[in-house]
């Protein structure tokens, strides 16, 4: 009996989303797709992590996330970063992660980053996990094509939320 509780903790613990971001799937699929549930704030914060680390030049962070991401996921993933912060405005610099895929315990992300000439780059990051590992890049892969600096989706009005905040 105990390693049927075993079993079922297991498989609740370590369970993910079959989801895209931004959303291709069907209606019914995509209620099942919030950004804001586990593990998923988790995989975008090491994406970004790693690509700061690996691609990055600058001391902050400034990171943005797919279209259709909501402020609470916005919120979990900052909160899981040190020296970051949203991206608000087209003017800055930072990095974009243009689609999130996640397949049980495997996922994989396309994510633009500045370089120091001011162009973009894209590289596609493969992630792993497990029921008892944190979740890993495995594989990048960065491709020798520049990219255009895609728009910030910050929810807008978040953003004029934020600006009226300030003194």
């Amino acid at each position: 009996m105990k390693y049927i509780y075993l079993l079922i903790a297991c498989v609740s613990m370590s369970c993910s989303p079959i989801a895209t971001f931004p959303p291709i799937e069907t209606e019914a699929a995509t209620k099942f797709g919030d950004a804001a549930l586990k593990p998923v704030p988790r995989v975008m914060a090491v994406i970004i992590k790693y690509a700061h680390e690996h691609y990055g030049w600058t001391d902050e962070i400034v990171f943005n996330l797919p279209k259709g991401v909501g402020q609470k996921a916005y919120a979990l993933v900052n909160a899981m970063l040190t020296n970051a912060t949203p991206m608000t405005s087209n003017d800055q610099s930072a990095y974009h992660i243009i689609e999130l895929r996640m397949r049980g315990f495997s996922a994989e992300a396309d994510v633009v980053y500045p370089t120091r000439s001011g162009d973009y780059q894209m590289a596609t990051l493969r992630l792993h996990t497990s029921a008892f590992d944190p979740w890993k890049v495995t594989h990048d892969r960065v491709w020798a094509v520049p990219y255009e600096s895609p728009s910030f989706t910050y929810p807008k009005d978040k953003v004029a939320e934020a600006s009226n905040k300030t003194p």
